[in-house]
């Protein structure tokens, strides 16, 4: 249930279920994004230090590993943008339905 289409009532009891149901999907994605940071922090540094082992070696074995990587990070980096992205315009208030007062 997103913030901004969120039925909101007078009743305070609903008010605070609302509010941990918020904070717990809040806590959810911040673990989300934190799990994705640490996978792209862990490929990066795979990448530098097979970069560094390929300098002393001439295997083909390094360069492929070191491709592979590199589009895992690719495609997690780009996944995490479009999760961003996705979740801004999920919270985006709905202009056609007035703002929040």
């Amino acid at each position: 249930m997103a913030l901004a289409t969120a039925d909101l009532t007078a009743n305070p009891e609903a008010l605070r279920a609302s509010a941990r149901t918020c904070q717990v999907q809040l806590k959810a994605v911040e673990l989300s994004v934190q799990l994705r940071t640490l996978e792209i922090e862990k490929l990066k540094c795979q990448i530098t230090k097979l970069r560094r082992m390929q300098l002393g070696q001439s295997s083909e074995w390094f360069t492929r590993l070191i491709e592979e990587s590199e589009l895992q990070l690719e495609e997690l980096e780009t996944g995490e943008a479009a999760a961003i992205a996705k979740a801004e315009a999920e919270n985006r208030p709905d202009p056609s339905k007035g703002g929040m007062p």
